[in-house]
């Protein structure tokens, strides 16, 4: 309930007897406050459904108040008011801060409790040095076992433990299912005593020995040497305890900002985090290290660009001359307006770029059908119409029979997923086919058609979404080593498939400029309304690619190709157009 912008959570302490064959028992459980009655939240054991219940008395009820902020805080961290209740957060006044610290801070705070004797507190009111959170004086480091962490669990060491620094980033993970402990910080693992440094004694209360020990710290671990050392003594420590320990280290979030066990959690949910690769110390070192000297980058440089198909080219010669090719690890997206082509051109570039060399292809079909891709692949290669190709087809007719099987020949590298999927399923699927035996080779293209057709398992405005599948498929793509060619529609706002694209498009559907490496705006000018006949003779089959966005070259830059409807070829026109000249942004 609230009371005056004051969040109160009620825990009750029941004794249960009760009779379960011949035998009495007594339980002790916690239950807390929900709409409906009381619901059992923790207990010493499992009590049967065949129970026979003898009395029940409640013995004890304790309230926990949480001011806004505080509330706000904890939800932030996507905690319920079940995790909240059980681990008896609340909001402390000046006078218990004080009482609980043994030293006065400005207001109260955020109570932590470890346990009966020992609790840490996050102020409300950081002083200069901007710290929030604060131990009791003297009180030394421990180590924070959830209270909604079973006891079975932390005793049984074919169970894995998380380690990671934050009481509320445990009580996430332990909530979320993922066993966690926590340190108050990435050195809190040690204490100090007459100048000497010694291991905490509370990490004696997990059996460590034969157990996989995972340390996750924040992100931004990469950046800060202190907190690797801290990574890196914490491993040695863990292992010298007979623990199989690995670290896993997590992705940045949008524009590089910081993301902990929580913010990962609550942001991409438990499926993404179990998909996160789990690295032995000597691995994750093995990944690029911060301070770089030149002769490192030197002989990096060469060894990635004489690795075979290190980029692979667009095929299309007038493309070429102005972009570099796709590196692994890029992304080309591809605005076009609704009716101009921009699955055609998906196909036709991933023609060009992989027939060659027959490049392991996979492609996301979220908007048709594998039946209609195959056809349209059939036009591509054959030359002849859909609706023909369709007709003939359905008559038996041998002849088409046998054409159809040079797309089986011709495009032996691509394989289509068809079904619906979601982010999180685009991922695994990508692991799935680089691990798989399709290819002799490793896989080097994904297409997806098209963006605004990615599933998302998390609500959110069409802005948000948008924003966040074009921001995990880069990083799809820099975590598989692969190149990615995305298809996106862009709104009408009016105007027809044959008018101009702009960057002020990508802008306005998220962040689709900044998580792509290049960006190419498509119309078609026949399409664009009020043309007169002799007009639209001259611009008919015109398929104008617009460079909007080039991190390796120039930008803008525009490429007139020419349409062949009926076969859905993209080809380069009869006479190159290339030109540069302003783009409204």
């Amino acid at each position: 309930m609230v009371i005056f912008g004051v969040s109160v959570i009620s825990v009750d302490r029941w004794e249960l007897n009760l009779k379960v064959g011949l035998i009495d028992c007594r339980v002790v459980v916690l239950a807390g406050s929900a709409r409906l009655g009381y619901q059992v939240i923790g207990d010493v054991m499992r009590i049967p459904h065949d129970c026979e219940w003898l009395t029940r008395q409640r013995v004890q009820r304790t309230s926990f108040m949480l001011t806004d902020p505080n509330r706000e805080k904890l939800s932030a961290c996507g905690l319920t008011t079940e995790t909240i209740g059980r681990a008896q957060l609340h909001s402390g006044s000046a006078a218990e801060v004080r009482d609980l610290l043994g030293y006065g801070v400005d207001g109260g705070g955020l109570i932590i409790p470890y346990d009966s004797d020992y609790s840490r507190v996050r102020i409300d009111n950081p002083g200069p040095d901007g710290k929030r959170y604060r131990s009791p004086k003297d009180g030394g480091n421990r180590l924070y076992v959830p209270a909604i962490l079973d006891a079975s669990v932390l005793a049984d060491v074919s169970v894995p433990l998380y380690i990671t620094e934050g009481e509320f980033k445990a009580l996430k993970a332990t909530q979320e299912g993922i066993p966690c402990v926590a340190l108050a910080g990435v050195w809190s693992w040690k204490m100090r005593l007459h100048g000497k440094s010694f291991t905490i004694p509370s990490l004696n209360r997990v059996p460590w020995k034969g157990r996989k020990a995972i340390v996750v710290f924040d992100s931004d671990l990469a950046d800060k040497p202190a907190v690797a050392w801290a990574e890196h003594g914490l491993v040695e420590e863990l292992r010298g305890r007979g623990a199989e320990v690995y670290v896993l280290r997590l992705p940045d979030g949008l524009r590089g900002a910081k993301l902990g066990l929580d913010d990962y959690l609550v942001e991409h949910g438990v499926e993404a985090f179990r998909r996160l690769p789990m690295l032995t110390l000597t691995e994750a070192d093995t990944g690029p290290p911060t301070f770089r000297r030149m002769t490192d980058l030197y002989d990096e440089y060469f060894l990635r660009v004489s690795a075979p198909h290190h980029r692979v080219h667009t095929g299309y010669p007038d493309l070429d001359r102005v972009l570099r090719g796709l590196a692994p690890g890029e992304v080309m997206t591809l605005l076009a307006r609704p009716g101009v082509g921009k699955t055609s051109f998906a196909l036709n570039l991933l023609a060009q770029m992989t027939k060659a060399d027959a490049l392991p292809t996979l492609l996301f079909s979220l908007e048709q059908q594998g039946a209609e891709i195959f056809e349209r692949l059939g036009s591509m290669v054959t030359g002849i119409p859909g609706s023909e190709l369709e007709r003939r087809a359905r008559d038996e007719d041998p002849e088409i029979a046998e054409r159809l099987l040079e797309v089986c020949v011709e495009w032996e590298h691509l394989v289509v997923v068809e079904k619906p999927c979601v982010l999180e399923q685009i991922d695994r699927l990508i692991e799935e086919a680089r691990r798989s035996e399709m290819w002799s080779g490793p896989l080097r293209v994904v297409g997806i058609d098209y963006l605004g057709l990615v599933g998302h398992a998390k609500p959110g405005s069409p802005y948000e979404q948008v924003s966040r599948a074009a921001r995990e498929i880069k990083n799809f793509a820099k975590r598989h080593r692969v190149a990615v060619v995305m298809a996106c529609q862009v709104d009408r706002e009016g105007e027809t498939g044959g008018e101009p694209i702009s960057l002020k498009m990508a802008r306005d559907s998220g962040v689709i400029e900044e998580a792509a490496d290049y960006i190419l705006g498509l119309w078609r000018p026949e399409l664009r309304a009020n043309l007169t006949k002799e007009q639209r003779r001259e611009v008919r089959g015109q398929f104008v690619v617009r460079v909007l966005k080039n991190r390796s070259g120039p930008a803008p830059r525009t490429v007139t190709l020419q349409f062949e409807p009926a076969s859905l070829r993209i080809t380069s026109s009869a006479i190159d157009a290339v030109s540069s000249e302003p783009v409204p942004f």
